[in-house]
């Protein structure tokens, strides 16, 4: 893990990498597929229950973006979860899909990993292939992707560096060039006691002030 960080994991420790996402009616199309509306049921999950801390943080609005806020391009939120006698990181993928009414809905899929300080190892896992939501990639309970934490040192650029002693939540400028792996490294710069917080791509979050870092989908949001 970066060194900065409060929560060293050891090199080449397994990760377990669990996942789910929103729940919805899947109504095909011509084109693909749309909503016909939310379960309220989690579904592609390798968890069974979802660990009580998480679920808690997801309808508290933790991780949630404005209604209508999400783009075409995915934003993604960085989030420690700790409660219940449990500590998750977490990184949920945002992306913009359609209801049956044509009316823009934001769908979410969650990564996790049962330790804080494991954000940056699900991102490297991830790699650039993003892994928007997908209601036909079927996951199977009790099996959780499997990798190895590495460590690799995340230089943070100068600008970055200027921002530091700023009030939270810190925004970023649109204009500077980032990336989920910077900011997740510029949010362990910032030392929050309740667990880092970031948010990549957005164009507005339901609560800013749950966060310590935001990056803006562009100069409007």
């Amino acid at each position: 893990m970066n060194p900065h960080s409060n929560h060293a994991l050891p090199q080449g420790s397994p990760l377990e990498i669990h996942e789910f996402s929103t729940g919805i009616d899947v109504k095909p199309t011509a084109s693909g597929w749309e909503s016909g509306g939310f379960t309220g049921v989690f579904m592609n999950s390798t968890l069974n229950p979802i660990p009580n801390a998480v679920s808690e943080a997801i309808s508290n609005g933790a991780f949630k973006l404005a209604e209508g806020a999400s783009s075409d391009s995915p934003a993604m939120v960085g989030r420690e979860v700790s409660g219940y006698g449990e500590q998750w990181s977490v990184v949920a993928v945002v992306t913009r899909g359609k209801d049956d009414r044509g009316r823009p809905v934001s769908l979410y899929r969650y990564f996790l990993t049962p330790t804080v300080g494991a954000i940056e190892g699900i991102l490297r896992w991830m790699g650039r292939q993003i892994r928007v939501f997908d209601p036909f990639d079927s996951q199977i309970p009790g099996q959780p992707h499997r990798t190895q934490w590495v460590q690799q040192e995340i230089p943070l650029p100068d600008h970055f560096r200027s921002l530091v002693s700023g009030e939270t939540p810190i925004v970023i400028p649109a204009t500077v060039a980032c990336n989920p792996l910077v900011l997740n490294r510029f949010t362990q710069e910032l030392q929050s006691p309740g667990g880092m917080a970031w948010a990549y791509n957005v164009a507005a979050l339901e609560r800013p002030e749950y966060f310590q870092a935001i990056y803006p989908m562009d100069a409007k949001a």
